[in-house]
């Protein structure tokens, strides 16, 4: 679509089709840098930031269920700067105290935000950094021994 004119347009026809009235997202198209493949197609270098009481504690890849070595990993120390301070942007508009945040990489290396929420209904595929975040949050200094697919933010 490359008007407003032709997204109410779409709208209109998928609520048709699924005979609701909701509220439909959409954002710019994306072309994301490709981690690895997986049975739909590429699947975007996206890191998820783990953020507790406000503060980017640690990163994961967001897809390693479906891409055990991906490509673009791990992700350079200006990466993950960059990452830290988005995802400190995001923070500041939550009050809970679990948020994760989702990047992805374009093919320029451009980071682009992608979602944010409760970080309770988000799931990792990497032990470490899910009983880091949990000891966070349950007031213990932790730390993340750092692999190609996840590291601290600390």
């Amino acid at each position: 679509m490359r008007t407003l004119r032709e997204l109410d347009q779409e709208a209109a026809a998928l609520r048709r089709a699924l005979g609701w009235d909701a509220v439909i997202l959409a954002r710019q198209w994306l072309d994301l840098a490709a981690a690895g493949e997986g049975r739909y197609g590429p699947v975007p270098v996206e890191i998820r930031v783990w953020i507790v009481d406000r503060v980017p504690v640690a990163w994961s890849f967001h897809h390693l269920h479906i891409a055990p070595r991906p490509r673009g990993f791990p992700p350079s120390t200006d990466d993950l700067a960059r990452l830290r301070a988005l995802a400190g942007e995001v923070a500041r508009a939550f009050h809970a105290r679990l948020v994760v945040a989702d990047f992805a990489r374009d093919e320029d290396g451009a980071w682009w935000f992608i979602e944010a929420g409760p970080g309770s209904c988000a799931g990792t595929a990497h032990e470490a950094v899910f009983k880091a975040v949990a000891l966070r949050l349950c007031g213990e200094e932790t730390s993340i021994t750092a692999d190609a697919v996840v590291g601290g933010l600390l």
